[in-house]
Formats: structure tokens, sequence, C-alpha cells
């Protein structure tokens, strides 16, 4: 038991190396808020996100063909990454590239990751490698919904009508996870269950 807690020598490089880009990261707006680099603060920031997934997340591995869950995970990295960067080529539309972060980014890892967790706290882990309809419905709605929001601020007449546009996919989109997914939650996982049971008859203390 305490072999487990002592750190491998990977594991110390890894966090050595997540420290070492996190601190850039942080210090990167500490240079556009200090000393007015926006630029530069820019790229340093989409430098250290690059680098991170590049050596701490296999995106660049294909995704086999019909699984979703990978596809939907490295979109919501490319976004991540495209609205980082998205300053440098609109400096004065920083605000679209914030949401292309949140609602591409962030938003699309959150509905990947719970499906992942409803999927396989389900008995639904076979589900895992199949093409998953529902959940790709919510991804095209988010990718629709963060191309519309961000190209709504170089449309001012249209403006408007693209942004209740883009927040409409948006609820679809948590409407439909909602409906398909999120429901398999309800169901126990047998296998877990048994688990369970197993362990608590070997933790019950005899009586005497």
């Amino acid at each position: 038991m305490a072999d487990e807690r002592i750190a491998s020598p990977a594991w110390r490089r890894r966090a050595l190396f997540s420290l070492v880009l996190g601190s850039l990261f942080l210090g990167s707006y500490w240079l556009e808020a200090g000393y007015a680099m926006g630029t530069q603060a820019a790229v340093l920031r989409g430098c250290v996100a690059i680098a991170y997934f590049a050596v701490m997340v296999p995106i660049h591995r294909t995704p086999e063909p019909g699984k979703t869950l990978p596809l939907a995970m490295n979109l919501s990295l490319v976004a991540l990454v495209a609205g980082l960067v998205f300053p440098l080529f609109w400096p004065s539309q920083r605000v679209a590239g914030l949401h292309i972060i949140f609602i591409g980014g962030f938003s699309l890892v959150t509905f990947t990751v719970a499906t992942r967790v409803v999927l396989g706290h389900s008995g639904n882990e076979h589900l895992f490698r199949s093409p998953l309809p529902s959940l790709r419905t919510v991804t095209l709605f988010i990718v629709v919904s963060v191309i519309l929001r961000a190209v709504a601020d170089f449309f001012v007449e249209s403006r408007a009508g693209l942004l209740n546009w883009a927040s409409s996919l948006w609820m679809f989109a948590a409407l439909a996870w909602a409906i398909f997914i999120l429901p398999k939650v309800r169901t126990p996982d047998s296998t877990e269950e048994g688990t369970c049971k197993g362990r608590s008859k070997r933790l019950k203390p005899a009586v005497n």
C-alpha cells in the first residue's frame, strides 16, 4: 500500500511538465494585463495548449470509424485551441473567441465526459465503441452553435438572429442529451452491484 503512494519518475516528469506549462499559461494573462502584450500573450497561450495536448493527450490518434466518444472529445480540444488563437487573427473579436472556448470546448467536453460516465455506470460499456447517434446529434448542434456564435460578431445586421439560433441550438443539444442519454443513469449496473455486495460481505464483521 505504501508503494502505491510513491510517485514514479515518469509521473514526476509529467507533473513537472504540467506545472511549467500551467505557470506559463497563467503568466500569459499577467503579460496581457500588466504590459498590454495581448498578441504575445495569445501566442503563448496557444503554444502552451498545443504543447500540452500534443504530449499529454493522444489527440493525434485517429479515432476508429464509428466511435463517437473520441471524435467528440477531439473536436472539443480543437475548439479550445481554436478559441485561444482566435485573437491572433481577429484581435477585435476576442469575445467570439471566448465563446468558441466555452461552447465548443468546455460544454462539448462536459457532454462527452458525462455521456461516458452515464454509460459506464449503467452497464452500457458496449456503447463506447458504437456510433451513438444521440451524442452525434448533440455534437452537431454544438458545432453549428459555436460557428453561428463566432460569425455573429462579424455580421452586425444579422447578429441578433444568429445569436438566437446559436443559443437555441445549444439548448436543443442539452435537451437531446437529457432525453436520450441522461435516463440511462437510472439503469443499475449489475456488475457494480455484484461487486458491491461481495465487498460488503467481506467487510461485514463476524458476530460471536
